[in-house]
C-alpha cells in the first residue's frame, strides 16, 4: 500500500469512525522488519490497516491502542520497540534483532481537515510535508528550510518530518516489448513512469496503459522532459544503437540518479566508444549501467524488467 492508497483510505474510514491512531515508523536499525516510513492505522473498533513491521509487535500494540481510542483524551508520543530477546518494557516479542521507533498519535474529527489536504497534493502533484511530534498531526507546504527526518529527546518531546508525494520516476527510452514489461512492474513498485518512443503506432505502446506519460519526440528532444536529481531514473532499452547513443548522452547531461543501458557486451563497448568520440567525459561514462540490470540469466521481457527493477530498487536505496 502506497502513501497516496494509505492517507485515502484513512480519511474515509477517520470520518465515518471518527476515532483512530496514526502508526508510523520514524526510524529504524539493524534487521528491523519496519522501515522508517512504515504506516498504519487502528480504529477503536479494532480495525485496522497497514504496518509497522508484523508480528506479535502489532498485535500487543494493537490491544494497548483500542484500550486508550475508548478513553477520552488525545494522545501523542513516541514508543521504541527492541526486537531482542531481553527483558526490558521496550522489547517487542520479534528476535530478528535491531530496533525501531514508532510515533502514535490520536486522531478524531478535527484531523479530517489535514488528511483532506494531504490527499489533495496527489491529485495536484504538489509535495507537502507531513509532521509528526508530540503536540500532533500537521501538514506544511514544502520547502528548502524545513528538516526532514527523525529529531527526538524523549518520547515526550520528539519531531518526525516526512515528504509527501516526491514521486520517485522511471524514464524509459523504448517502448518495446522489455519497455511494456518495465512499464508494468515499476507501476506496481508504485513509480512515476514516463516513456519515449517516436513510434505512435506500435501494439506495445499502444498498449501500455502502465505509463503515466508516453512522448514521440525525437530522441534529440527528450531531455526537456526529464528532470535531473536523485529522484530520477533513466533505462534505454530502444530498438537501436542510434537511439541508445543519444538518449544516454543526454541522461548524462541531466545529472539524473541512475543510467542504465541494455545490451550485449559488444553493443556496450560499441557505445561507451561512440560516447568517447562525441566527447562524454570519462567520469560520466563511468556513471553507465551496463549492460542493465542484476545478473539473473533473464530471457523474457518480464524477466529482464525484474532484474532491471532489482537494481533500481538496490541503488534508490542506497544511501546518498
Amino acid at each position: 500500500m502506497n502513501n497516496a492508497e494509505f492517507f485515502e483510505r484513512l480519511q474515509k474510514e477517520l470520518s465515518i469512525k471518527k476515532r483512530g491512531a496514526l502508526l508510523v515508523v520514524c526510524n529504524s536499525s539493524e534487521s528491523s522488519p519496519g522501515r522508517e516510513g512504515f504506516k498504519m492505522a487502528v480504529f477503536r473498533d479494532g480495525s485496522m490497516f497497514g504496518s509497522i513491521g508484523g508480528g506479535v509487535m502489532e498485535y500487543k500494540i494493537v490491544n494497548t491502542l483500542i484500550e486508550r481510542l475508548n478513553a477520552a483524551g488525545d494522545f501523542n508520543y513516541l514508543r521504541e520497540f527492541i526486537h531482542k530477546n531481553i527483558e526490558s518494557e521496550k522489547r517487542s516479542g520479534l528476535i530478528c534483532e535491531g530496533s525501531q521507533f514508532v510515533s502514535i498519535n490520536s486522531l478524531d474529527e478535527k484531523d479530517l481537515p489535514a488528511l483532506h489536504e494531504i490527499n489533495r497534493c496527489f491529485s495536484d502533484r504538489r509535495v507537502r510535508v507531513l509532521s509528526l511530534s508530540d503536540h500532533g498531526l500537521e501538514i506544511k507546504d514544502f520547502n528548502d528550510s524545513i528538516k526532514i527526518g527523525f529529531n527526538m529527546l524523549s518520547e515526550n518531546d520528539f519531531k518526525y518530518t516526512e515528504p509527501i508525494n516526491i514521486k520517485t520516476t522511471i524514464y524509459i527510452v523504448g517502448g518495446g516489448h522489455v519497455g511494456l514489461a518495465v512499464s508494468r512492474q515499476m507501476k506496481i513498485l508504485g513509480w512515476r513512469v514516463v516513456l519515449f518512443d517516436e513510434r505512435k503506432d506500435i501494439s506495445t505502446v499502444t498498449e501500455n496503459i502502465f505509463a503515466d506519460e508516453i512522448h514521440h519526440s525525437p530522441v534529440e528532444e527528450i531531455g526537456q522532459y526529464i528532470e535531473g536529481g536523485d529522484e530520477s531514473f533513466v533505462v534505454i532499452v530502444s530498438h537501436t544503437q542510434h537511439l541508445d547513443l543519444e538518449a544516454t548522452i543526454i541522461a548524462l547531461d541531466l545529472n539524473v540518479r541512475y543510467v542504465g543501458v541494455m545490451g550485449s557486451g559488444s553493443k556496450i563497448g560499441q557505445l561507451v566508444n561512440s560516447a568517447r568520440q562525441k566527447g562524454v567525459a570519462e567520469d560520466k561514462i563511468k556513471k553507465i549501467d551496463a549492460p542493465i540490470g542484476v545478473a539473473i540469466n533473464s530471457k523474457t521481457p518480464e524477466e529482464i524488467a525484474v532484474s532491471i527493477a532489482a537494481k533500481i530498487i538496490q541503488i534508490r536505496n542506497m544511501n546518498f
